[in-house]
């Protein structure tokens, strides 16, 4: 009987051409099943340095408490790199793959605790396993283990929990991470994977030839194992990639003619320029059903299986795709969004919210199509080059591992479109003229000005001329500094008024609002609003909120434009109450008003 993964999806009717070549094979591990690639013969295998992460788990099951270990290792250490790798620390060694490192967890792990891991893991052998055995080298106790069962065990790696030494795995998960974009394994170029390579003697007996190994997977669960017969680890990550791209269509690759950068970039400091960006998405919808679509040429791996094209599924808490082309919908209210990108479905109770990788690029077009509709010239790279220095202040939004938000709080985003004008909360009109997407040219200007543009020009408002204000004054924190617009100075901008009704805010607060005021407390600017008794016995209570507080509550009766900026006054009227402010938008930085 064909398997579910092979009913879903033909690998033969796919894999065709250098990638179905004799000497590269591949087992393929995808919603628990497998299937394989190629002509693969072998039930069991010597996998070489694919056996250092099971070493590493055996080492944290004996030592409770300690460090990682931090080796050295020089031209003296017998390491395969002739001339050592230098200081090494765990995610390091992993990354590099550093048999000196190895060798001493070997050394400080007894052998029963060794012995039961591998066992555990599906490896078997003959007799003693010595320390260099345990870290794959060639020994008589020769030890091997079924390629099902090395892609399940793997896969458990990525996704089950180390109870006693969790610390341990998750530094195992990021030198794997790292050695799938600048390490061994780095020939993958694929993002949101990890990887580990391993090198052996020719499985056909060839002398002073070498069989390469790589393991890519992804924290859904799919696990790639690939095989070039001839040839080594490294070697065998590029033919890897080729094939998981081809199989997985949509998938963000790396460009092989511009490389990584060589070190990583430290916890703290700025991300690269075109590194991909995570997109916090549908927020301020609060929606309870969200539907996506493959609006691509070819099927999309998911958590839920393959999405085929035209294919359309209703998104669950915990959900995963893959990267490809989706339209995003929602039916209360009416919304449709298009985007290229992997999409993660946040694990909370509530509405639905979303998350989206996509390249820098992306995300570049999605702002401009918001922004700047149909216009032309210098603006759009000046544009892009504004949103490429606004990323590289970090992550706006580190709780739910994204680094921005679709919404003004960062960047009003509309991927591919359609642009959504509100004319209520729960409707709104679609606008399909749009900006076009960034040429090549003006991609590499945008980059080329972003590191050469003075600090100051990474922030912007859709139509500014308002009160200039500082990061502090609106979301709070220690960021005061504050940006001028050089065409539209302080008290230049357009005013605006919009009237609140008694009616409408008493639906929006529950209850009537007895006064409204703005506030500035400790320099951030708050909306206090005054709340009538709910009951005979209650006295009135009070609320103090944010900007982004107050925008939402008023957007479930007001919509969106009910505060189109932070308010400078909020009187009270016949009907209700009316604020009053200068400019559009949520802060002064690079000018896109007319």
């Amino acid at each position: 009987m064909r398997s579910r993964f092979a009913l879903a999806f033909s690998l033969s009717a796919i894999v065709t051409g250098p990638l179905a070549a004799d000497d590269f094979d591949a087992w393929m591990l995808n919603r628990e099943q497998v299937q394989t690639m190629g002509s693969p013969i072998e039930k069991r295998l010597s996998v070489g340095s694919l056996q250092k992460p099971f070493l590493l788990r055996a080492w944290a099951s004996v030592h409770a408490r300690d460090p990682t270990p931090r080796v050295t290792c020089t031209k003296t250490s017998g390491c395969w790199r002739p001339g050592g790798h230098g200081a090494m620390d765990l995610r390091a060694a992993i990354r590099e793959s550093c048999n000196t490192y190895f060798k001493q967890l070997a050394r400080d792990t007894p052998a029963a605790a060794i012995r039961a891991t591998f066992m555990d893991a599906g490896f078997s052998w003959a007799g003693e396993m010595s320390d260099t055995e345990a870290i794959g080298l060639p020994g008589p106790a020769v030890v091997t283990i079924a390629p099902e069962q090395l892609l399940r065990s793997y896969a458990a790696l990525v996704r089950s929990p180390w109870i006693d030494r969790e610390d341990v795995r998750q530094e195992l998960l990021e030198g794997m991470k790292e050695s799938a974009l600048i390490g061994t394994a780095s020939g993958l170029r694929l993002f949101n994977f990890m990887a580990k390579t391993g090198t052996v003697p020719a499985l056909d007996g060839a002398p002073l030839r070498t069989s390469g190994f790589v393991m890519a997977t992804d924290d859904g669960g799919f696990a790639f194992l690939g095989l070039l017969r001839r040839g080594t680890g490294r070697e065998a990550a590029i033919r890897a990639g080729d094939a998981i791209a081809q199989i997985r269509t949509g998938l963000v690759r790396r460009s092989a003619a511009t490389p990584l950068t060589s070190k990583v970039r430290p916890k703290g400091k700025k991300r690269g320029l075109e590194d991909p960006v995570r997109v916090r998405m549908l927020d301020e919808l609060r929606l309870d059903e969200v539907h996506l679509r493959n609006t691509g040429a070819g099927p999309v791996d998911s958590s839920r299986g393959f999405v085929g094209p035209g294919a359309e599924v209703l998104v669950a808490p915990g959900d995963r795709f893959s990267a490809g082309r989706w339209r995003i919908t929602s039916r209360k209210p009416e919304f449709e969004r298009r985007v290229q990108a992997a999409i993660a479905i946040e694990e909370k109770e509530g509405p639905i919210r979303l998350v989206a990788t996509m390249s820098a690029r992306d995300y570049a077009n999605g702002i401009l199509k918001a922004e700047l509709g149909t216009a032309t010239g210098v603006l759009r790279t000046r544009l892009a080059s504004t949103v490429l220095r606004f990323l590289q202040r970090g992550a706006r939004h580190p709780e739910s591992a994204a680094d921005v938000c679709d919404s003004t709080h960062c960047a009003w985003f509309v991927g591919e479109g359609p642009v959504p004008r509100w004319l209520r909360p729960d409707a709104a009109r679609s606008e399909r003229d749009m900006a076009a997407d960034l040429s090549e040219d003006e991609w590499t200007q945008a980059v080329r000005d972003a590191r050469v543009e003075p600090p100051g020009t990474d922030l912007w408002t859709a139509d500014c001329g308002g009160d200039p204000v500082s990061p502090h004054f609106m979301w709070g924190g220690g960021d005061k500094r504050i940006t001028q617009c050089l065409r539209h100075p302080k008290g230049s901008g357009r005013l605006w008024r919009r009237e609140w009704s008694a009616a409408e805010l008493a639906a929006v607060f529950g209850t009537k609002a007895e006064a409204i005021d703005v506030v500035i407390l400790g320099g951030q600017w708050m909306l206090k609003v005054r709340l009538a008794a709910r009951g005979a016995s209650a006295g009135s209570t009070s609320l103090t909120l944010t900007y982004d507080e107050a925008h939402r509550r008023l957007a479930s009766r007001l919509g969106w434009d009910a505060m189109p900026a932070p308010a400078s006054r909020v009187s009270r009227t016949t009907a209700g109450f009316a604020a009053e402010g200068t400019g559009f938008g949520h802060r002064v930085g690079l000018c896109l008003a007319p």
